[in-house]
């Protein structure tokens, strides 16, 4: 039993259609892929040059964010020393949308998303009476922050709190409750004691004054009997001369 192979015809056209959508469908996963890492291949934009003394560790396709808000990404980061600069340069060319204006004296700095999160740069704006960077132009960044620099403090401040919480935790000591209410009790009877005894000097200093208060009264009321007897005289003297 024989027979002839099937052949396969080739189709031009067919072929440049594969072609076209498995070409299509890499240019799309290829934006896709680029939307994702913030790049913007198609969006009006420019660059301009960050000195720093250290990089910290940002790489390139860092976020950049102005006053808190995402608006491009670090495109390269370069280093150059001259042999008679003391310190390095670091020169990240980082990517802007056109319509976002950056002056002079805006800060530019290295942070830090999270703890250990990633690495990006952030510009925050100054009071806006700086020259405004053009394309290509530089910009000064200031020092960036150090991890273990943050690490210490944030030691040192969880230390503070722990020892906080212990004097807190021993104010709060039941045992410690009593002794205090005892000790108010005793300051309030010491200071009962020392207001009885000074109302007992006072009434010592008052007594001598009462004495004498009650001799007055006695010396007054002598006087006014005796200017009664002294009036009734006088009143009977008068009336006698008035009669004769």
């Amino acid at each position: 039993m024989g027979g002839k192979g099937a052949t396969v015809e080739y189709n031009p056209s067919l072929a440049w259609k594969v072609g076209a959508f498995v070409l299509g469908g890499l240019l799309l996963v290829g934006l896709l892929i680029f939307g994702l890492q913030g790049y913007r291949p198609f969006a009006a934009g420019y660059t301009i040059q960050v000195v720093l003394h250290s990089a910290a560790g940002i790489a390139r396709g860092a976020p950049v964010q102005f006053a808190g808000v995402k608006v491009g990404q670090v495109q390269s980061v370069t280093i150059s020393r001259s042999a008679r600069a003391a310190q390095p340069q670091v020169i990240l060319s980082i990517w802007l949308p056109a319509d976002l204006v950056i002056r002079a004296d805006d800060r530019a700095q290295i942070g830090l998303l999270g703890l250990l999160g990633e690495k990006y740069l952030q510009i925050e704006p100054g009071a806006g009476r700086g020259a405004i960077i053009k394309p290509g132009g530089r910009l000064s960044g200031e020092e960036p922050l150090n991890e273990l620099a943050l690490m210490r403090q944030a030691q040192r401040t969880l230390q503070q709190l722990d020892e906080a919480l212990t004097r807190a935790n021993a104010l709060l000591a039941p045992r410690t409750v009593p002794e205090r209410l005892g000790q108010m009790l005793a300051d309030a009877d010491r200071l009962s004691l020392e207001l009885q005894q000074s109302a007992r000097q006072a009434q010592e200093l008052m007594q001598p004054w009462q004495k004498l208060g009650r001799r007055a009264n006695a010396l007054l009321d002598g006087l006014a009997r005796r200017a009664g007897l002294i009036a009734a005289a006088l009143a009977g003297l008068i009336a006698v001369l008035l009669i004769f």
